[in-house]
């Protein structure tokens, strides 16, 4: 009996302990019972668009990659909830000046709204924009292939400029909540069952396109998801031997270009993309008991 009381006592103890919030600000999140946000913005990866299995149209899902981001997040922050802004179709552009998913208003002005409302209870921002701005280089058929590289090298300038307003309008209003940015997969390398060269000079245009955007998330200290390197964007051997470079091999495995011809990724492609998020996320705290507390208790 008296071993008993001891254990209690020691179970008490620690109880209270993991309730007291730690003195540095990484605690302030972990035990409130409201929730707490995690707000993702974006194009259609952010909003969780795939195609259709009969037509291949591109359709809303309910998976995206913030979705499984808040999965993980909530291993350490139960209370955490997602709100997603996510708009398919948003140029850096439509982004700040509205049009298609906010006529009256704009994602911007949607997310800086939320983030004043919700200044302090708001523990992760996500954002991934660019892929919209430097797509019509390649589909658009007024675009001869020979002025592909300098299309998109204008794209890219415009959207660095865009992307650093919206990143600086964003700390305006919240300067101290993790903002994580991310790069992009290349859905144009089924171009190698074509023209493998032709392949080789997009992953070139894409690789451009991640630097910039790199460089614009660096200029606010802001880490950068790595999608790109997630699906080896830029492996053209066949480690796995089986005909395909393993750039081509992921893209055909976790997007729907190789069945439909649509960029969107799959529920594959939509996870692989949230690890990458995950290697990013800040130090949230835990305060689950370690597992010995419940091996020790049963």
């Amino acid at each position: 009996m008296h071993k008993h009381w001891i254990f209690f006592l020691l179970a008490a103890m620690l109880a209270a302990a993991w309730s007291v919030e730690p003195a540095d600000a990484k605690g302030r999140f972990g035990h409130r019972t409201k929730p707490v946000y995690y707000l993702a913005l974006g194009t259609s990866l952010a909003a969780g668009i795939q195609a259709d299995r009969q037509t291949c149209e591109s359709v809303p899902s309910p998976v995206s990659y913030p979705k499984f981001l808040e999965w993980k997040i909530r291993k350490k922050v139960r209370n955490a909830e997602l709100v997603n802004l996510g708009c398919p179709g948003e140029t850096s552009a439509t982004f700040i000046h509205g049009g298609i998913c906010y006529p009256e208003g704009s994602q911007l002005s949607e997310a800086k709204t939320f983030l004043e409302d919700h200044r302090e209870d708001t523990i992760l921002i996500t954002i991934d924009m660019g892929a919209n701005d430097v797509l019509p280089c390649f589909f658009d058929p007024e675009v001869l292939p020979e002025d592909i590289p300098g299309c998109v090298q204008d794209r890219v300038a415009d959207l660095a400029g865009n992307l650093g307003f919206i990143l600086s309008e964003i700390r305006s209003v919240a300067p101290d909540t993790p903002v994580i940015g991310s790069n992009y997969y290349n859905p144009l390398l089924i171009t190698w069952f074509q023209d493998p060269g032709l392949a080789m000079m997009l992953a070139e245009l894409q690789t451009a396109l991640n630097n910039a955007l790199g460089a614009v998330y660096a200029g606010f200290g802001i880490p950068v998801a790595d999608v790109a390197e997630a699906f080896w964007s830029n492996e053209f051997e066949d480690n796995n031997e089986n005909g395909l470079p393993d750039n081509v091999d992921r893209i055909c495995a976790w997007t729907w270009m190789c069945k439909c011809e649509n960029i969107h990724a799959n529920w594959i492609g939509y996870w692989k993309m949230a690890d990458a998020f995950e290697e990013e996320l800040p130090e949230f705290p835990s305060y689950r008991p370690p597992w010995w507390f419940f091996k020790f208790w049963h």
